[in-house]
């Protein structure tokens, strides 16, 4: 599987990175970094978040209090994130 990004998730990653960098430049690496595990999990494992509705998923990202929501496309074979 591979992942894909709508506008807004990709949008709403980035500013909550930005945002975190501003309080100390580790907690936005930090960020990014538990965003990308929760990506990887995702990969290997795409149903592993708790359905949210008929197509959503969602999957908590790990010390922060934000989640990852995201739709399955076994089709064309891609996750797609859609907010966070």
């Amino acid at each position: 599987m591979k992942t894909a990004f709508t506008p807004r998730a990709r949008r709403e990653v980035s500013d909550i990175a930005a945002f975190y960098a501003q309080e100390d430049r580790r907690l936005g690496v930090a960020f990014i970094e538990a965003f990308e595990r929760v990506l990887t999990l995702l990969v290997d494992n795409p149903q592993l978040g708790r359905v949210v509705s008929s197509d959503f998923r969602r999957v908590v990202v790990s010390g922060f209090p934000y989640n990852v929501y995201y739709i399955v496309d076994g089709q064309r074979e891609i996750i797609e994130v859609s907010a966070v």
